[in-house]
């Protein structure tokens, strides 16, 4: 899936609309791609680490960016929309 791609699949919903999928305007360049499950609307996916550095390069430290993230971002529940968040794993 091209950046193209995921824009025109985000624009395929109405803000009104039951499950729209949530994204998080200032962290757009952590999306990593589109979870899908079996019975379920897909949701976007964002990189964990992506996300605290961006709201690091905004200026928080990265305790507070943990602390933002937990709370703020990933504590946020906003219906089958809530986006999923990803720790990858990485190569040694």
């Amino acid at each position: 899936m091209t950046r193209d791609d995921f824009d025109d699949w985000a624009k395929g919903f109405s803000p009104d609309e039951s499950g729209t999928p949530v994204i998080f305007p200032d962290l757009e360049d952590a999306i990593i791609g589109i979870v899908e499950r079996f019975g379920m609307e897909p949701i976007v996916l964002y990189d964990r680490d992506k996300t605290i550095q961006i709201l690091m390069f905004g200026g928080m430290s990265e305790e507070e960016a943990e602390e933002w993230f937990s709370f703020n971002t990933m504590g946020t529940w906003a219906g089958p929309g809530t986006p999923a968040f990803a720790t990858l794993i990485k190569e040694d």
